[in-house]
């Protein structure tokens, strides 16, 4: 039942806003926000084939609510989609291409400090689908850069899904703004938001070794 204060830590760090509203129960410590950057070099967009329908997802976690969710589509609906489960074996460029050579990412992860292979996609010009896990509220924005399920519901996150296949110009929309605000969370933004809380830290640091 102690909190972090009483270990003798003086200040907390996270990278995203859920976790900051997580630990105000926990602790009483100012805790600032650096969220994580991805390497834009390796998730990048290329040209998308408008006609294909790939979907892909990770084998991470909760995958039986990924093949439930596309089991509920109608059959109709199914057919000429191709849905890739891909295993967690590859490395970041790897998984690169597999995103770009995808136009809908289901987003399965849940719980979640920040959510970042749903950005990955996003930045790779995937239209992002699913859950948020709490730290994906950072990126996923319900119904402009991602449509968004509550977290394991199934139902929802099948409406969703049918929604983006059915619709080619909400696709579109949410692939292109998420393409768009990935460009927020590049390594270098990332990398100033640390300096800028390491300046921060700096007078208590003298404080302690003065």
């Amino acid at each position: 039942e102690k909190r972090y204060e009483d270990f003798g830590f003086s200040s907390l760090l996270s990278c995203s806003q859920f976790i900051r509203n997580y630990m105000k129960d926990r602790s009483s410590l100012q805790c600032d926000v650096v969220t994580n950057g991805i390497d834009l070099n390796v998730f990048h967009n290329d040209e998308r084939d408008n006609d294909r329908c790939r979907i892909i997802v990770l084998n991470r976690r909760n995958i039986a609510d990924a093949r439930e969710a596309f089991a509920r589509l109608d059959d109709s609906l199914k057919k000429g989609v191709e849905f890739i489960v891909l295993e967690n074996k590859y490395s970041q460029g790897e998984i690169a291409e597999y995103l770009r050579s995808a136009d809908i990412f289901l987003a399965i992860g849940y719980p979640e400090g920040f959510a970042l292979p749903p950005l990955e996609a996003m930045a790779s010009g995937c239209a992002v689908v699913g859950f948020t896990g709490g730290g994906g509220l950072e990126h996923m924005l319900d119904g402009k850069t991602a449509l968004v399920a509550a977290d394991g519901n199934v139902e929802e996150l099948a409406t969703c899904l049918e929604n983006v296949l059915t619709n080619s110009e909400l696709k579109e929309q949410i692939r292109s703004a998420g393409v768009k605000k990935a460009q927020d969370f590049s390594l270098e933004n990332m990398e100033k938001q640390l300096v800028k809380f390491a300046g921060y830290l700096q007078p208590a640091i003298e404080g302690c070794t003065s």
